[in-house]
């Protein structure tokens, strides 16, 4: 992805029109906390399988994305499905906190 380019919001956009759940991760590569949740996003990842996909978004690569959706903190997550964003939480997240909310808020 590059910076300043259309093309890729309205890539997001399609992506987030999925029907599986989309967990987007804006994170920054030397933070101790994006480090700390990269093992749970992982284990997340495993237990849900094809179920959902994942999508992690450099901030330092992507500063259009960071100002188009406001990120403020890090590490910051966002869930998607049918184009409407059903969960965002900044700061770090259990694995338990992450997959009950994917099942919880998802079809």
């Amino acid at each position: 992805m590059e910076n300043g380019n259309p093309q890729v919001i309205y890539s997001l956009d399609k992506i987030f029109n999925s029907d599986k759940p989309v967990l987007i991760d804006f994170y920054e590569p030397c933070s101790a906390s994006c480090e700390k949740l990269i093992p749970v996003i992982k284990e997340v990842k495993q237990v849900m399988g094809n179920r959902m996909r994942v999508i992690k978004i450099d901030i330092g690569r992507n500063k259009n994305l960071v100002n188009a959706y406001q990120i403020k903190n890090l590490p910051t997550m966002m869930l998607y499905q049918n184009g409407k964003q059903l969960w965002r939480k900044s700061g770090l997240a259990s694995k338990t906190e992450i997959l009950g909310t994917i099942l919880q808020k998802s079809n």
